[in-house]
């Protein structure tokens, strides 16, 4: 992980740019001196403060507990007809068994999958503790969400999420992993 310290605003867009022309593609060689280019996935992340923040979802700063997917699938099936009740939407989600099937048959080894979706985005964004962590394609959306309600003397942090630095993404299996789940929502939730 590299971190860089900026002094001022004027040096965040040729941070950014510096970072996209690093990272932006990668190089496929597929022989005979041919090179495709691919796009590499960039995400940007702010924190309002960098100093007592550590880069945690709400549920791994609420608790201490590993939780698997059933288990906190469990928790927040308890709580769909209340929400339904109060917020007049409907959110479709199975009982705890059938939504065990359905992530049972679905899964795959390095990415999840998460029924009800919605729901979890909506849980997320209403003070419910998520394994979800917002991310955005967006530097200056993270800047924003970095920078409102700081006071002057606070630290910000952009973080930047590199899919494929260089040209694959590697990992182990016993090691904690970042997935993507690019899902394009409608933001309409009040």
């Amino acid at each position: 992980m590299e971190e860089k310290t900026l002094k001022s605003w004027t040096e965040f867009k040729p941070t950014i740019d510096e970072i996209r022309e690093k990272y932006g593609f990668h190089d496929d060689s597929i022989g005979n001196d041919q090179t495709n280019k691919f796009s590499n996935t960039i995400l940007f992340r702010g924190q309002r403060n960098s100093t007592t923040w550590d880069l945690e979802t709400t549920l791994e700063r609420k608790t201490q507990k590993v939780f698997s997917v059933i288990d906190y699938y469990s928790l927040i099936v308890k709580s769909v007809n209340e929400l339904e009740s109060y917020t007049g939407a409907k959110w479709d989600v199975s009982n705890l068994l059938d939504i065990a099937a359905e992530i049972k048959m679905k899964q795959i080894e390095f990415a999840p999958f998460l029924p009800s979706y919605n729901y979890l985005v909506y849980l997320r964004h209403h003070g419910y503790p998520s394994p979800l962590l917002d991310w955005t394609e967006s530097p200056y959306v993270a800047a924003y969400f970095a920078m409102c309600e700081t006071s002057s003397d606070e630290r910000v942090a952009i973080y930047s999420y590199i899919e494929m630095p260089n040209g694959n993404k590697s990992g182990s299996l016993t090691e904690p992993q970042i997935t993507l789940l690019v899902v394009r929502l409608k933001s309409n939730l009040t």
